[in-house]
């Protein structure tokens, strides 16, 4: 079987991502990048706050949804759960474009 994610230059980085159960990741914003999840398995609730509205939904094996920049994004694990995510520019390891709400 072959899933296609992706088939442009819009990504500047992937990086795979492994959480227990119980975790909770993100807890910030970025300013310039734009960044999508894909969701391989498991299940992670999403909690997602702009200026004027909050969102929280539930994600699972094959869901694919996107952060815009100024959007606060916190992930917690339900369920030991593994994804993907892709920015769209590098980040940089020296001044990161990530921000604590």
């Amino acid at each position: 079987m072959i899933l296609g994610i992706a088939q442009d230059d819009r990504f500047g980085e992937m990086n795979y991502i492994e959480s227990k159960k119980g975790a909770v990741r993100g807890g910030h914003f970025h300013k310039k990048s734009k960044e999508t999840f894909f969701i391989i398995k498991g299940k992670i609730k999403v909690i997602l706050k702009s200026r004027n509205k909050a969102t929280e939904f539930i994600v699972g094996a094959g869901d694919v949804f996107c952060v815009s920049p100024g959007e606060f994004h916190l992930f917690k694990a339900l369920t030991n759960s593994a994804w993907i995510n892709m920015y769209d520019r590098k980040i940089d390891r020296l001044n990161p474009d990530i921000h604590k709400a």
